[in-house]
């Protein structure tokens, strides 16, 4: 338990210190853009701030406000964003999937957990796909990161069953697929904030890091819960602005969290004290 402890505060000091490196470097971009904006713009740049009306002002404050919320509530759940070891290379692009999701087609096996999340990827996953693209725009380009970051915790597990527990140091380059899908669909909301959809973007990626059960032990199915009760204050938001406009939005709300309790069940009853590994020996990885 102890060695769990430790584990997983040494992941976590990991994650805060690439976090606080990609920080830096965004405000360094930020201040750079503003230089040469007002060196472009001159007073223009000036007058367009004098002109800012107070309502404009408020609302500033209350975006502000709403981003630091959103990080104290995030705090508690760094630990589901296992980060890549800072030696590996710098990790490709995610690159989104076909805007059309199609249903896939996976050839039988004999491992019943593997089963048991193909099912959750050919069924509920799919409905919260389908109705993401009825809806269309923001909410359909997020669903399709969504649905590559279950793509790629579905080929872990995978995995898990072909070979023994990882060291730490292994086990981050092997969840590094699953971790980069993670905070892509989390910089995808917060380069979205104006969206019409911005609280669909929301309640999806205050409960994404759901996906981290799979680092997590002796109780990851709780785990599971705890996060898709995280993204429930915004699916409310989301029922209540849309139940009376449209439906669609509606089921959508439902589907992502069934989605979310459907994986909260199979973790409970595959995967109870943590990731199950095979009994055999890998030489290194593949």
């Amino acid at each position: 338990m102890d060695k769990n402890k430790r584990d997983m505060k040494n992941l976590i000091k990991m994650f805060e210190a690439r976090q606080k490196a990609e920080e830096e470097h965004e405000a360094a971009v930020r201040e750079m853009t503003r230089e040469a904006f007002n060196t472009v713009m001159g007073s223009e740049a000036d007058a367009a701030a004098a002109t800012r009306s107070p309502a404009s002002d408020f609302e500033c404050l209350i975006e502000r406000l709403e981003r630091v919320t959103s990080r104290l509530e995030r705090l508690p759940l760094l630990r589901a964003r296992t980060p890549t070891p800072p030696a590996s290379p710098a990790p490709s692009p995610v690159s989104e999937p076909s805007l059309t999701p199609q249903a896939p087609c996976f050839e039988p096996t004999d491992n019943m957990s593997v089963n048991g999340y193909q099912d959750i990827v050919q069924g509920p996953l799919q409905v919260y796909l389908q109705l993401s693209q009825q809806i269309g725009g923001d909410v359909s380009s997020h669903a399709n990161l969504v649905n590559a970051a279950f793509q790629a915790q579905l080929r872990y597990i995978q995995l898990a069953t072909t070979r023994s527990k990882p060291s730490q140091a292994e086990e981050m380059q092997l969840l590094a697929p699953t971790s980069e899908q993670i905070s892509a669909i989390q910089q995808f909301r917060e380069k979205n904030r104006a969206s019409t959809y911005f609280n669909h973007l929301s309640a999806i990626s205050e409960s994404i890091p759901a996906l981290g059960w799979v680092a997590v032990a002796p109780t990851p199915a709780p785990y599971v819960k705890e996060m898709n009760d995280a993204g429930q204050f915004y699916t409310n938001r989301v029922l209540k602005e849309w139940k009376e406009k449209n439906k669609t939005h509606v089921e959508w709300c439902r589907a992502w969290v069934q989605l979310l309790s459907d994986l909260q069940a199979y973790v409970k009853q595959y995967h109870t004290t943590g990731l199950v590994w095979s009994a055999l020996v890998c030489t290194g990885l593949d």
